[in-house]
């Protein structure tokens, strides 16, 4: 080229700098670009414009003054806006083939200013999951702060953070107001029914605040990506188990040595699938149907707590006190939850359709919860039936 313009393509020697706006900035400056970027989409036309008079401001400081040195400036500026517009790949070209642009320059922007979501095409080998899905991710961040600040804005994990944080959230309100309109109306109940209802709330909140933690942080690092996965894993276990226990008290409420029987069953798969989780040769994509077989089966270890049940009690009394017909649509829910979540649909049939809603993983959160749900209400019924006066005594189910 016989005209470079070194706005667009400042000398090489200038030395890279962490962030954006640079302490010379004057602070109405920064305040004016901040504020405008939080106000606007990441693919509004008017922010990008806006970036650029950033850019090119930040650029001015280097090269002494603003002077025109392009022979044809909307040349300039259509560079520019080219390279905000697709740092990723402008980035990964080499230096060798083409002038180093603003992306490479300028270094990475805040946490809190940079917005912009890449393409599958644009991303490192550790965060490729879903390759169905083609856009809404987050750069890596190497930082919990940026992580974290990506609640504020839409990308393709935030149906998946918000359908599990909000009811990890109020969970614990949702059990303390349980209590208060529950004790006054049932004065026979004991601690051992608090106990159950605090360990069903327990696992449910744990599970969905770990499942909520790993999508906010996945974006991360390899390591951090890694470590919250495995704990997204120990939640589902946590819930399982939280689940398993009040159903298990309700339903042998008056044989204890089968409620330790069956507590102890569940609690050993639980560990088993806890060490299994934090394996790392079975937190890989291609484990991804043997992890939710897994999860599955030890769901369905829960059939033969029920079954002995039904033979000892008869399957009406079953219902009635450890609400069966809703464990049984628990159990559907978080079957069919699994199989969509290793089928990946329905954005295998239509690739790119379902990137920020309807994703099998967010289909999936949202089943998980639909079932948790389905589970406390199979609880009520059971501890309704247990202190209304409607169930015989233990004396005479014990005989």
């Amino acid at each position: 080229m016989d005209h470079v313009c070194t706005v667009c393509f400042p000398p090489a020697e200038v030395p890279t700098v962490k962030f954006l706006f640079p302490p010379q900035l004057p602070n109405g400056l920064l305040l004016f670009f901040s504020l405008v970027n939080d106000f606007g989409s990441s693919n509004s036309d008017l922010i990008e414009s806006f970036w650029i008079l950033a850019d090119l401001y930040y650029i001015s400081q280097w090269v002494g003054d603003f002077q025109p040195h392009c022979s044809q400036p909307h040349t300039c500026i259509s560079h520019v806006m080219a390279r905000q517009r697709r740092p990723i790949e402008d980035s990964q070209v080499s230096g060798d083939s083409q002038p180093a642009g603003i992306a490479s320059v300028v270094g990475e922007a805040p946490p809190k200013l940079l917005k912009r979501l890449l393409h599958w095409d644009d991303l490192p080998h550790w965060q490729r999951d879903n390759h169905h899905i083609h856009t809404g991710y987050r750069p890596a961040s190497s930082s919990f702060l940026s992580s974290f600040q990506s609640l504020g804005y839409l990308h393709n994990e935030t149906v998946n953070i918000y359908t599990h944080l909000l009811p990890a959230a109020i969970a614990a309100p949702a059990a303390y107001g349980l209590y208060h309109v529950l004790a006054p109306r049932y004065r026979n109940a004991a601690d051992s029914d608090i106990l159950a209802f605090c360990s069903f709330f327990a696992g449910a909140s744990f599970c969905l605040g770990m499942s909520a933690t790993y999508h906010t942080i996945s974006n991360h690092s390899p390591v951090v990506a890694r470590i919250g996965n495995a704990l997204d894993y120990i939640g589902i276990v946590g819930l399982i188990v939280g689940s398993f226990v009040p159903s298990v008290f309700y339903g042998f409420y008056c044989v204890p040595e089968l409620q330790h029987r069956y507590w102890t069953m569940i609690c050993t798969i639980g560990l088993g699938c806890v060490v299994v989780s934090v394996l790392p040769r079975f937190r890989t994509p291609t484990w991804r149907p043997f992890r939710a077989a897994m999860f599955v089966g030890m769901g369905l270890s829960a059939v033969f707590p029920v079954v002995h049940g039904v033979l000892l009690f008869g399957f009406e009394r079953m219902r009635q006190q450890i609400g069966l017909g809703w464990l049984l649509l628990q159990g559907f829910l978080y079957i069919l939850g699994a199989g969509i979540y290793a089928a990946r649909v329905p954005e295998r049939l239509m690739p790119g359709r379902f990137d920020i809603v309807g994703s099998s993983h967010q289909i999936f959160h949202v089943l998980v919860v639909c079932a948790a749900l389905a589970h406390l209400t199979g609880l009520l019924k059971a501890f309704d039936y247990r202190h209304s006066g409607a169930a015989e005594a233990c004396q005479i189910l014990g005989g």
